[in-house]
């Protein structure tokens, strides 16, 4: 659009209709070029069908779910726009709001917000590394979660054997990482 002088030739109102429509062109420019926050928000009720993480059927998700009144989710909120900046095209972000009745909350087992987690392929993977440090989140989100995954399959493996019996390493991995429950009857 054009920025230039307005020129007037029709008398007073011409003029002013031309300066309305700059400063309508203008405005149009700032907000429709102004970035939007990356992070989707969601609440409970939006998740499976913006995330589908029981089928991982919109690909990976980082998703921090948080609640009203939480100070330590808000500083996380921050952190997120970045880490969804550098993830942009490989891991979808997420906030969800979560109410203290929901059955989100209790279908994955969140007992405490914030709570972070990496959805994939049908999979949670629990986000356990420091919620500060953006660049972990980011080298965590981008992929490496997916050593957790196979880190589970290989103690199933050694378990089938006999093995990993008592190894904290397993322990930690079994309980980071688990299958995303379907939707019950009463969520449908």
């Amino acid at each position: 659009f054009f920025f230039g002088a307005v020129f007037c030739f029709g008398g007073m109102h011409c003029c002013l209709a031309a300066a309305i429509v700059t400063l309508s062109a203008l405005v149009w420019h700032v907000t429709s070029t102004a970035s939007a926050s990356p992070v989707v928000k969601l609440d409970h009720t939006e998740f499976e069908d913006v995330v589908r993480a029981a089928s991982g059927a919109s690909g990976d998700w980082f998703v921090l779910f948080q609640e009203e009144g939480c100070e330590e989710c808000r500083t996380i909120e921050g952190t997120l726009d970045e880490v969804a900046a550098e993830l942009d095209g490989v891991t979808k972000v997420a906030t969800v709001k979560l109410t203290t009745d929901c059955m989100l909350r209790s279908r994955l087992d969140i007992s405490e917000v914030p709570f972070l987690a990496v959805f994939s392929e049908g999979k949670m993977i629990k986000y356990v590394h420091p919620v500060k440090e953006k660049d972990i989140m980011v080298k965590y989100a981008g992929g490496a979660f997916r050593s957790m995954i196979e880190n589970k399959r290989l103690c199933a493996i050694e378990e089938e054997m006999g093995g990993h019996k008592g190894d904290p390493n397993c322990d930690i991995i079994e309980d980071s990482v688990s299958d995303v429950p379907q939707l019950s009857h009463d969520e449908l």
